[in-house]
């Protein structure tokens, strides 16, 4: 299935690619070329392109990059970094080089695990997480540091006392909370994943008076077939009773201590630590994420009043709102470091025939909280096999793509899109000039179906696109889907009246580099 969806993948941006880069057609001196109109040659090069991709490359590709965990700013993320840079000159991308930023990343201590600990009135201990996942398939998990469960930019440090469960952790859940006459002033809130982004969470949670939090996610979200070990992974795709979310909980893109301007070891930063603490742009609360099932040990004890229906979730438990226990406290112990470190944004280019100074950019990054074989690194070995196969198709052709074709991965976006940030941050008045589109391939979003978000500009070449690339999968042609596009238009169906013939497309969101270029740059 994955290489099904892989081959969609690279159907759609084959075609997006040449419709947007341009055509250059040289022609031969001893036969002059019958004429084809540009719809033609649009084609006939899509169709080079797609036949030029090797499935068997990009699973290559793939085990290359994920040989070892590689959070941002490690030796392990420099070592994967070359291998994507050697990989790109292989293919035959012309000037493979690095772009380096000075910027401030967070990590765990290996060593010493991060903690929730339960103790009982007389304080002593009865129960205490691991800190640590446990490997599943040893051979693909089994690296040491791992299972560290922990989020990034959590303070350092300690919170006891009392828990209150907070629900999702929305502003209008902590308005619930007040109005049923529960205070989180001085407590450690208790928060589900899902509804809203983890930092925010963390944010209101500590505007609201937390000393710590601790984040987790529920069957409700995670498990929705039930938690027994045939619906949950391996054997399914649903989150494993011991499964923990990493993530980063700063908020705002790009290095935290310079905003608007690139982190360079010569520019002076415009923030410090304990600015950016006060803008509540890093939070100053421990925090820490569990698993569902070390969840159930504190929901089974917590006491006060039923929560509202909507708020109770999968765990077999009646959920309380706290505060406290019915007997005892509860205690997270944090280990976490804040430091500047290097990163390495990777870029490499095929150079454009007639419009080199205009720019097609495909982009992702590399860097993963473990080892990113899904997020993001699925999408990172599809686009080197993509350069390699655009770059067979040039030697193989009379074809040269106009426009210069700039690939991009780039490094500290689990942080929070630190690299391309950055990027555009230095680059700010070329790419605002030059910039023709910008395509993001992160991770692959599912095995059932082509999905994209789009600007608006941008529905009908990603639609007329889907409708020429040929459904790989044999159980959809059996049902007379025959295109990508019938796929997509069947499990995504679009919501606009105007247009029925568009699948659902929304507009992107955040939380993945794609937000510098749409929402710093304005490039579409």
């Amino acid at each position: 299935m994955l290489k099904a969806t892989v081959a969609i993948v690279v159907g759609i941006l084959c075609i997006i690619l040449v419709t947007h880069i341009g055509v250059y057609h040289k022609t031969h001196t001893a036969v002059p070329p019958r004429p084809l109109s540009v719809n033609a040659i649009y084609e006939r090069f899509s169709e080079h392109l797609i036949d030029s991709v090797n499935g068997d490359n990009i699973a290559s590709n793939l085990r290359i990059i994920t040989e070892e965990p590689h959070v941002a700013g490690t030796k392990a993320n420099y070592r994967v970094a070359e291998k994507i840079a050697k990989l790109w000159k292989d293919a035959g991308l012309q000037d493979v080089h690095f772009i380096k930023y000075e910027v401030l990343l967070s990590y765990p201590d290996y060593n010493n695990p991060n903690h929730v600990t339960i103790f009982d009135a007389q304080e002593r201990q009865i129960f205490k997480t691991s800190g640590v996942s446990p490997v599943i398939i040893q051979e693909e998990q089994g690296a040491p540091g791992a299972g560290i469960q922990w989020v990034a930019y959590s303070a350092n440090g300690t919170a006891e006392g009392d828990v209150v469960y907070c629900h999702h952790g929305r502003v209008e859940d902590f308005k619930k909370l007040r109005t049923l006459g529960v205070s989180l002033e001085g407590k450690i809130a208790l928060i589900r994943y899902s509804h809203g982004f983890r930092g925010d969470k963390v944010r209101f949670a500590q505007q609201y008076g937390a000393i710590g939090a601790i984040l987790y996610s529920d069957p409700a979200e995670v498990a929705k077939n039930g938690i027994s070990q045939s619906k949950i992974y391996p054997a399914t795709e649903w989150m494993p009773e011991h499964g923990v979310q990493r993530g980063s909980i700063m908020r705002g893109d790009g290095d935290p201590l310079s905003p608007i301007y690139p982190s360079k070891p010569d520019l002076y930063p415009r923030r410090t630590i304990e600015d950016a603490k006060k803008l509540a742009i890093l939070p100053s609360i421990p925090v820490l994420p569990i698993s569902y099932s070390d969840a159930y040990e504190i929901l089974k004890r917590m006491k006060g009043n039923n929560v509202p229906q909507e708020w109770q979730g999968g765990i077999n438990v009646t959920y309380k709102l706290g505060p406290g226990l019915t007997s005892g406290k509860v205690r997270i112990d944090v280990n976490a470091k804040l430091e500047k470190r290097e990163i390495k944004n990777i870029v490499g280019y095929i150079h454009g025939a007639e419009d080199p100074d205009h720019y097609v950019i495909l982009g992702n990054h590399y860097d993963a909280w473990v080892y990113g074989s899904l997020d993001p690194n699925s999408g990172t070995a599809t686009l080197a096999e993509v350069a390699r196969a655009m770059v067979q198709t040039i030697n193989e052709t009379n074809w040269r793509p106009a426009r210069t074709i700039m690939f991009c991965n780039w490094d500290g976006e689990e942080h929070g899109i630190i690299g391309s940030t950055e990027f555009t941050e230095e680059f700010l008045n070329i790419l605002t000039n030059r910039a023709v589109i910008y395509l993001n391939v992160d991770t692959i979003y599912a095995n059932q179906s082509f999905y994209a978000s789009a600007m608006p500009t941008l529905y009908h070449i990603a639609v007329e696109s889907a409708k020429k690339v040929p459904n790989p999968m044999k159980s959809e042609r059996k049902r007379g889907r025959m295109t990508v596009y019938d796929t997509w238009i069947k499990r995504f169906p679009g919501k606009l009246a105007s247009h029925p013939e568009f699948p659902e497309l929304p507009a992107p969101g955040g939380g993945s580099d794609h937000v510098p270029f749409a929402t710093f740059l304005g490039v579409p």
